[in-house]
């Protein structure tokens, strides 16, 4: 049977804490473990390795220098999480994949710009005896993988209330993204919002 839903618990991160996640049997389907032995789950900048149910490493999390963009390495293929608005715009290069909101936010799809089609569908569930979780469905079960990883460094991103890079400029020549990169801090989650650059019905959810 090919299963094409996992199930992510809503305050995974707040616990701080290694986490699993579970295909819609209930049965394991991963588990993210902190890679920083002396304080795990304290920074964002932490390396996290999902491990699959057989106890070997099929994704790690991998935030850069800067914890602006995350690398997110899955088996042999590698993607990046952009985070353009913290809690309103992600895009995950190599999938091509919009996100225009946070996962606080679902139900809502992943938009994939390159095919004109959705792949990916989160909403919120009680699911099982596991309670609240978030729901990660997609059509094409070769996407799971990825489909999950990402949700998980989003919830990584908004956890830490991390830096974003703001929207790209896509008129912009390769040379001079490159060198706002490396100069770029990024845009603090208060800076953002205060601009009103966040929804407010998102900032009410976070008590902001």
């Amino acid at each position: 049977m090919q299963f094409k839903k996992i199930y992510i618990p809503v305050d995974a991160l707040a616990r701080h804490e290694d986490f699993e996640c579970w295909y819609e049997d209930r049965d394991l389907f991963c588990t993210a473990k902190s890679l920083n032995k002396e304080k795990p789950w304290s920074d964002e900048h932490d390396q996290i390795a999902i491990i699959s149910r057989h106890n070997a490493e099929m994704a790690r999390i991998k935030p850069d220098y800067k914890s602006l963009t995350y690398e997110l390495r899955v088996e042999r293929w590698n993607y990046t999480l952009h985070t353009y608005i913290i809690y309103s715009h992600y895009f995950v290069e190599g999938m091509m994949w919009q996100i225009n909101k946070s996962p606080i936010d679902a139900p809502f799809t992943f938009y994939n710009e390159g095919y004109d089609k959705k792949d990916v569908r989160l909403r919120i569930v009680n699911f099982a005896d596991k309670g609240t979780c978030y729901e990660v469905a997609v059509k094409d079960v070769s996407k799971l993988r990825v489909a999950a990883v990402s949700v998980i460094a989003i919830l990584i991103k908004e956890e830490y209330k991390g830096l974003s890079e703001g929207e790209p400029d896509v008129k912009q020549k390769w040379y001079h993204k490159l060198k706002n990169f490396v100069s770029d801090k990024g845009y603090s989650f208060n800076d953002l919002a205060a601009t009103g650059l966040i929804p407010e019905e998102t900032l009410a959810k976070l008590d902001y």
